[in-house]
């Protein structure tokens, strides 16, 4: 037998400005909806302090978030998803972030590097290209699972519990480390 994942949900996104001296800035958010790439969601491009730039917008598709700023001020904030439908958001990770960790609980969007001490993930110009920074975020986490047994592919098994999804809520919640840090000890 052949075990096949599918993962399917909505998700839902809220960034948030952060509240400290010098998080005011500039921020363009792109989501990719898994039907047109990438398409810009806010209208804004300044952000001032702790202003909401998305309030727990929800997508039925989602394959991810680019975040950008060709501005030289830089915006901090946080990013983070849901998968059950609001009721708890955790970070995100930034796949092209340099920084101590790859977390979007605190992450900076810069169009040049002088915000690189503001925030541990950071999104700085020249990463990706120019203009500006590109940064991919992806959900770390679905919590609504179902495997698909081969060759009967419409009988599933959901892991979906409330215990599954509290245990690994505490899991992610503490362990959140980015992979850039931590490496596997050789014995």
């Amino acid at each position: 037998m052949i075990f096949t994942p599918y993962l399917s949900q909505k998700v839902c996104i809220k960034i948030k400005t952060g509240g400290a001296d010098f998080n005011e800035g500039y921020l363009d958010v792109f989501v990719n909806n898994g039907t047109s790439g990438y398409i810009e969601v806010t209208t804004k491009d300044l952000y001032e302090k702790n202003e909401t730039v998305l309030d727990g917008v929800c997508y039925d598709a989602f394959l991810g978030i680019q975040v950008t700023s060709n501005n030289t001020n830089a915006w901090v904030g946080s990013i983070m998803s849901s998968v059950d439908n609001g009721e708890t958001y955790l970070p995100m990770k930034c796949e092209d972030c340099t920084g101590s960790t790859a977390s979007t609980a605190s992450i900076v969007v810069d169009g040049n590097a002088d915000g690189i001490n503001l925030a541990p993930a950071q999104c700085l110009d020249g990463q990706i290209g120019y203009p500006g920074n590109n940064c991919t975020l992806v959900n770390v986490v679905s919590l609504d699972c179902s495997i698909f047994i081969h060759p009967r592919p419409f009988a599933q098994l959901s892991l979906s519990s409330s215990n599954f999804l509290n245990s690994l809520k505490k899991t992610i919640q503490s362990s959140f480390i980015s992979d850039k840090t931590t490496q596997p000890s050789s014995a």
